[in-house]
């Protein structure tokens, strides 16, 4: 598949799609400023660099944009979670 690239992260090999900073941020509807503010604070989708080449790792993001979801009140988090409060 075109744009998978195998990497090793922390002595693993990874097989998986890796996004361009600019795919990821059209994804997240964000500028391309804005993601790599994101990326130099800490605060974004996880990352890995590919030589001098930021690339995000897809189900990186997915997990970021996961972790970024807001509830609109303590009722909903009921439910998702499956427990009352």
């Amino acid at each position: 598949m075109k744009g998978t690239i195998f990497y090793m992260y922390q002595g693993v090999e990874h097989d998986e799609l890796l996004l361009k900073t600019e795919q990821v941020a059209e994804m997240l509807n964000l500028a391309k400023t804005t993601l790599e503010h994101m990326r130099l604070k800490g605060n974004g989708p996880s990352y890995v660099l590919v030589g001098r080449s930021v690339r995000y790792p897809l189900s990186g993001v997915y997990d970021w944009m996961a972790k970024q979801r807001r509830f609109a009140s303590t009722s909903e988090v009921a439910v998702c979670v499956g427990a009352r409060l």
